[in-house]
């Protein structure tokens, strides 16, 4: 290594300190405020400062009619095959559909799967959701 020029040795010790923080990132569910009529009644995941969002790809390309009980667990799992590699949320959810003649039929639980907000849309043109329905 070179010689050093005009260095203080006071600064390099200071500056030579490494300092790493692990912080929690649990998953938890954010209510949408109640002033926003769309989204009222509805929530989203979030893990640490990360919103999620469902997108049809990962989720047989339903579209607004899955919702998410209070009591679901949500689960993390880093998947190194999804877009180079993310954090994905898994849980259970309850999907509402209807007959071809429009009759509803009994809701069935349903599994999902939920990527961050930031990496949606890197697949084709699908559907997503951010905010969905509390049960």
């Amino acid at each position: 290594m070179g010689k050093r020029h005009n260095t203080n040795p006071k600064m390099d010790t200071l500056f030579s300190t490494v300092n790493e923080y692990t912080f929690p990132l649990n998953v938890h569910r954010v209510e949408a405020n109640s002033n926003v009529v769309v989204d009222r009644g509805k929530v989203a995941l979030e893990r640490g400062p990360i919103v999620y969002c469902l997108e049809g790809v990962d989720n047989n390309n339903f579209y607004g009619n899955m919702s998410i009980p209070d009591e679901a667990i949500l689960t993390t799992t880093f998947d190194k095959n999804t877009l180079n590699g993310i954090e994905i949320i898994r849980g259970e959810g309850v999907l509402s559909t209807t007959s071809k003649e429009g009759i509803a039929l009994p809701p069935k639980k349903q599994s999902f799967v939920a990527i961050p907000y930031y990496s949606w849309s890197n697949r084709g043109t699908t559907q997503m959701e951010v905010w969905l329905p509390r049960k």
